[in-house]
């Protein structure tokens, strides 16, 4: 709902715009300019209108290159979850900055989730390093989530929703399942679950290419 109401704005803002141009058009030079104004606004507008695909792709393309992290006017997100990452010599450091309340839990790995590594929100950050020096040299994938549910064996290839470890202000925001998580870096995950059956989460997901040193 929020990306259609942008749509519009920027769509009527772009035809205000045309018509401004035009009505100055038609003051200069009613007489003669008329046909050509007429087509000027046509070619504005249709021209705006096309552009507005191009700008909402670009704008969640530099959204997710740059970790979820956005200025708040370009994307809506709640919760924001900005991911940032850097290397210094052989550790890899991790950072976050989230208006999610402290005490929440995110995962962080770089191969899967079995490896994957908990850091607690803190003042609206979170942190984690990692020692690269067993790496081999070249790009590697680290990937940072967040997620609510916690799903647990109930009977034979049967997943369901258990108590979440998560805040229970989160749990009652986003919902167990964490279908009230919107934005940018917020992705389903779908059963089945290593061909068990697993109710669909929603998850925030942030994976970011870093470089191993030699």
């Amino acid at each position: 709902m929020d990306a259609l109401i942008e749509t519009v704005t920027f769509a009527g803002v772009a035809l205000l715009l045309a018509g401004t141009a035009a009505a100055g058009g038609r003051r200069a030079n009613r007489a003669v300019g008329r046909r050509r104004t007429l087509w000027g606004v046509v070619s504005v507008a249709v021209l705006a209108v096309a552009l507005i695909p191009c700008w909402q792709v670009a704008r969640l393309s530099a959204v997710m290159a740059g970790g979820g992290c956005a200025p708040s006017w370009s994307v809506d997100s709640d919760p924001v979850f900005c991911v940032r990452s850097s290397v210094e010599g052989n550790v890899l450091a991790i950072s976050g900055e989230t208006s999610l309340p402290d005490g929440s839990k995110v995962l962080v790995w770089t191969r899967d989730l079995s490896d994957a590594r908990e850091v607690t929100v803190q003042g609206g950050v979170f942190s984690d390093r990692y020692d690269l020096s067993r790496e081999n040299p070249g790009q590697l994938t680290v990937t940072v989530e967040f997620i609510i549910a916690e799903l647990v064996k109930v009977d034979a290839g049967l997943y369901d929703f258990g108590p979440s470890t998560q805040p229970i202000a989160v749990v009652s925001r986003y919902g167990r399942d964490g279908t009230n998580l919107f934005g940018p870096t917020a992705t389903w995950i779908e059963g089945p679950l290593f061909l068990n059956y697993a109710p669909p989460v929603r998850v925030l997901e942030v994976r970011l290419e870093v470089s191993v040193p030699t």
